[in-house]
């Protein structure tokens, strides 16, 4: 910066400053607005799930495993579903959308037997958040929503 008046050199250093500034502000926002969706998410999980247990409870009290089984299936096709788990009151599988069985710790969540909307990691899909809804006296539903990174988040709500 040699050879310049001192007046040029502070309107460089207040421009710089100014850029700097800007720069935070838009990566506070853009952090917030992830957060934001994320949490909306989440609250969207929450509801389709609910909706969901509401949708099968006739068929709990009827048990009318093939029309639940049918069921678990549409419910895997929805957007950011990767699995659904049916379970009767004491914890036994009635129906799911895995391609075996039923990975362990996610039953023994389940067989806890309370509402649970939370972070989750299972061999083959990673992080996810599991949503669990009890359908009436008769038994739980347990969904996998897919977990779209932050910053993901972030590129998408720019774009």
């Amino acid at each position: 910066m040699k050879g310049l008046s001192v007046r040029v050199k502070i309107l460089l250093t207040l421009m710089g400053l100014l850029m700097l500034a800007t720069t935070g502000v838009f990566i506070y926002h853009a952090v917030e607005m992830a957060e934001e969706i994320e949490s909306s998410s989440l609250e969207r999980y929450k509801l389709f799930t609910t909706s969901q247990a509401s949708k099968a409870f006739d068929l709990m009290v009827t048990e009318d495993i093939n029309v639940l089984k049918t069921f678990s299936d549409e419910i895997k096709t929805s957007k950011d579903v990767l699995y659904a788990v049916f379970t009767d009151k004491d914890g036994k599988v009635l129906t799911h959308t895995f391609g075996s069985d039923v990975p362990g710790e996610l039953l023994s969540l389940i067989r806890e037997g309370k509402p649970v909307a939370e972070e989750f990691v299972l061999q083959g899909f990673g992080k996810h958040l599991n949503v669990i809804s009890p359908i009436g006296d008769y038994g739980f539903l347990s969904i996998g929503f897919k977990k779209t990174s932050t910053l993901d988040l972030i590129t998408v709500s720019y774009t």
